[in-house]
């Protein structure tokens, strides 16, 4: 079908996937025929609506390789229409989502990632984050499943900001824990607000799933939680560092950007010792990968 927006038409064709909020569509632009990916928020959902809104004046400010473009967005129908809906004109990332790739990885019985795949997820997405926090901005949905890759994967982005908010209206004032309940941080789930080290966290889980194929904490008891992969010690120090309980000691994802994008070997070697002053628990047995310990 033929959708006009406010600068381009487009033919809308296959969807590419469904939320709880929306429909993302395979769309061409014409008459250049440049590919993009088309989302969709039907504007009887009040709430979504104002969220897609904000999310899509967030990404036409920005520009930055890791944080998924939004070019324009426009309204098809008119006002008081049931059948209104709100278009987000957003850049393609034809390789899918990391939540896809991750199951399908557990269900084919295949391994954990190699390590030089997790270093490029950890390093792209600390370093979006980064910008995002520079910004002044909180995603708050760090998972998975909101980190695209580019066909080739020689892209990878963070989207999905629906739940983004400015850091200082959260800061100051216990919040509701919102996100993905398996992505959350100790603090929030005691009540407290979020911050940049919550994103944080979830970039650990992240990366955690990539290099262990399974949920980082996973115990016999609620005492020890022991997380355990074998992966080189970079790639193990920036998982640790993100993934600390306490938010005060956690690794931000500038310098998990630092640890894992730096060639210099003596730079990585100052990082690392950085994150092990930072941190603790962490011990390597001869014939295993780095452990993790929690108590």
């Amino acid at each position: 079908m033929l959708v006009s927006g406010g600068c381009q038409t487009y033919d809308v064709s296959a969807v590419l996937g469904r939320g709880s909020f929306g429909t993302i569509y395979l769309g061409e632009e014409l008459p250049s025929r440049r590919r993009v990916a088309m989302k969709a928020v039907h504007c009887r959902r009040k709430n979504a609506v104002r969220e897609a809104e904000a999310e899509a004046e967030l990404l036409m400010a920005w520009h930055h390789p890791h944080v998924v473009r939004c070019h324009e967005y426009f309204y098809e129908g008119p006002e008081g229409d049931a059948d209104r809906k709100l278009w987000l004109v957003l850049d393609l990332m034809d390789g899918g989502d990391l939540n896809r790739l991750y199951e399908q990885r557990r269900r084919a019985l295949q391994g954990p990632w190699e390590a030089s795949f997790v270093r490029f997820v950890i390093s792209s997405i600390g370093n979006a984050l980064d910008f995002v926090h520079g910004k002044g901005v909180l995603h708050r949905d760090v998972k998975c499943a909101n980190v695209l890759l580019s066909g080739n994967f020689e892209r990878i982005c963070l989207a999905d900001f629906g739940l983004a908010c400015p850091i200082n209206a959260v800061e100051d004032a216990p919040q509701a824990a919102l996100g993905t309940p398996s992505y959350l941080p100790p603090e929030i789930i005691c009540g407290r607000p979020h911050s940049p080290a919550a994103d944080a966290w979830c970039l650990g889980v992240v990366a955690f799933k990539l290099a262990a194929l399974r949920k980082p904490f996973e115990a016999r008891d609620d005492l020890t939680l022991t997380m355990k992969i074998d992966t080189p010690a970079d790639v193990a120090c920036a998982v640790l560092g993100l993934l600390h309980k306490d938010q005060s000691k956690r690794l931000r994802p500038a310098d998990a950007y630092e640890m894992t994008h730096a060639s210099s070997l003596a730079r990585l070697s100052r990082l690392a010792q950085m994150v092990k002053a930072r941190t603790h628990g962490l011990h390597r047995h001869p014939s295993e990968g780095w452990r993790f310990a929690r108590l």
